[in-house]
């Protein structure tokens, strides 16, 4: 009885600690969960527009964008960043493409602005007013239907804040001073004369990187890049 006893109090404990380790192996099969999901910029911004900003774009981030604003970035000194940052960059969002606004001055930002806008092949201005830079995509601000309505066409932003501000309040207002502009795109063209329609389609890319200057009291600034992009739909 004794041993019968001991038998059955040794498969206990071998069942004990089979459980145990089957426990220990499903817990180290769960897969971690990353700290910083790929969501995409674009797809931050994105979630912060209107509905009626939404139904104009598609949101999609772009290898193309990511590289342009690679080699904007180098543009951008670190006299500048200290300048811009001593002077400038708050809380708020400030475009380089404004011709009036606080960093206009700021020719390395602007250099840069020059840079992502080539790199792009885009075709709007280095200095002008949001409304302006979107005028590139509107078809009715041309008076002749010879003037490349039919092409695709494409413009690009470019934005810079206190680094310190979250990529979350960031690209959210990024969304803010793109929606109105992206809410009056036009979706279609009546061309004169004919009975002939054409119909864009616009797709929307957003890419940023921060830049920290560690040997000047860890100053930084984030620069977002974006790019509107319209397509001749079929």
């Amino acid at each position: 009885m004794k041993l019968k006893n001991f038998a059955s109090l040794l498969l206990a404990g071998v069942m004990s600690v089979s459980m145990l380790t089957a426990c220990g192996n499903a817990v180290n099969e769960q897969p971690e969960q990353p700290t910083n999901p790929a969501t995409g910029y674009s797809t931050m911004v994105g979630n912060n527009l209107s509905a009626a900003a939404k139904s104009k774009v598609t949101m999609s981030d772009s290898n193309d964008l990511d590289k342009a604003l690679e080699s904007a970035m180098d543009y951008v000194a670190g006299s500048s960043i200290a300048s811009a940052y001593n002077f400038n960059l708050i809380s708020t969002l400030k475009c380089v493409n404004y011709s009036n606004a606080p960093i206009s001055n700021d020719t390395m930002l602007e250099a840069a602005l020059a840079d992502l806008i080539d790199s792009m092949k885009a075709e709007n201005a280095v200095s002008a007013p949001i409304n302006t830079t979107f005028d590139v995509l509107d078809p009715y601000q041309t008076n002749d239907d010879s003037e490349r309505k039919d092409d695709d066409r494409n413009i690009a932003l470019m934005y810079v804040i206190d680094g310190a501000v979250g990529y979350d309040s960031v690209m959210k207002q990024v969304a803010s001073q793109l929606e109105h502009e992206i809410e009056a795109l036009k979706t279609d063209y009546r061309v004169q004369g004919v009975n002939t329609v054409l119909d864009y389609n616009y797709v929307v890319s957003v890419s940023a990187d921060t830049i920290t200057l560690t040997g000047d009291h860890d100053k930084s600034v984030t620069v977002v890049a974006v790019n509107v992009a319209r397509n001749l739909g079929e």
